[in-house]
């Protein structure tokens, strides 16, 4: 018969219980149930601090749920307000130079970036202004080539993107910053507005969006092109979404045409999306950023306005090993 040690070369370690802290993979005996555990991955979500303006179409950046700006929006008005998560409350901190909502954001807590954008009725209406955070106020810097709302932001302040949006009509545009300028790079394979995504300059995802047929749709970017690659399970647009081109989610959001707001939450390993733990409050326009595995979901639409806040984490919680 064969055994771990035979198979691994080490033995299994024998415990008084649990392993603390657990990591994923570990393996060990629990000699009080008798048992052998390993390490297994759980990701959910669980209710956060609320933000102290609630609002939709805010953008998002940031690094981990412990390290996130919510950026401007709407409630009843344009908004210029950005609160910053630590991980256990929301903080206001320097507002914008420019009110807006629907914009699209990136980078950290220390150094970020938000572009494009709406301010009317009775302002300028859809933007090309671009501001940057250098973690303690906000900096007009150059504009985007085009004008637009609803977009996708990813990237750094060095190295930014700005992708899809309406401004009227539906955009293919996508757009590079390099820290000084914006540059037209190749566009999406079809144009599209308030879809979700995040990643790097090099490597990004969009996802989801309008128009109507385009609402399950992903698209990658590796520097170069967009390229169509498999399709979220749930259609959706005004989602939230965090992470990479390999561990990725998408969540909330709504379907068109009902419309139903949504809890759905969807994993991307970089080839398909899985279904994963739901959110507790379903909601549309609402702002996310982190990462696949430590990432917030804050503000949006319920039908109307909402301040609340859900946290996604990924533990490793141990689980026992069974024969089949």
């Amino acid at each position: 018969m064969a055994t771990y040690r035979g198979i691994r070369g080490v033995t299994i370690r024998t415990v008084d219980g649990d392993l603390s802290p657990v990591a994923v993979g570990d393996i060990w005996y629990n000699k009080v149930s008798r048992k052998i555990k390993v390490g297994n991955l759980n990701e959910s979500w669980a209710s956060g601090d609320d933000l102290n303006t609630a609002r939709y179409k805010a953008a998002a950046a940031g690094a981990s749920l412990t390290a996130v700006l919510n950026i401007a929006g709407f409630t009843p008005s344009f908004l210029a307000i950005v609160e910053e998560y630590d991980g256990s409350s929301w903080s206001e901190t320097g507002d914008l130079t420019t009110d807006r909502d629907a914009g699209g954001a990136s980078g950290t807590t220390t150094a970020a970036f938000i572009t494009g954008g709406e301010d009317g009725p009775g302002g300028p209406g859809k933007l090309v202004d671009t501001e940057e955070w250098n973690g303690a106020s906000w900096t007009e810097v150059n504009n985007l080539n085009n004008k637009r709302s609803n977009i996708v932001a990813a990237g750094t302040t060095a190295a930014g993107l700005a992708v899809g949006g309406s401004g009227p009509g539906y955009k293919d545009y996508s757009e590079e910053w390099n820290g000084t300028s914006w540059t037209e790079g190749n566009n999406l394979q079809a144009a599209a507005e308030a879809g979700c995504g995040d990643g790097t300059q090099t490597a990004a995802f969009y996802a989801g969006g309008n128009p109507a047929g385009r609402y399950a749709s992903n698209e990658t970017y590796n520097g170069t092109t967009w390229t169509e690659v498999n399709d979220l399970n749930q259609g959706r647009s005004w989602a939230g979404a965090a992470g990479t081109t390999t561990v990725g989610i998408v969540f909330g959001g709504i379907d068109e045409p009902a419309p139903a707001y949504l809890t759905n939450t969807e994993a991307f390993n970089g080839t398909s999306w899985t279904e994963d733990n739901d959110m507790s409050t379903a909601r549309s326009q609402l702002s996310g950023d982190g990462s696949g595995t430590s990432s917030i979901a804050a503000g949006g639409t319920t039908g109307s306005v909402t301040d609340a806040t859900e946290e996604w984490v990924a533990r490793a919680n141990p689980v026992t090993v069974t024969s089949s």
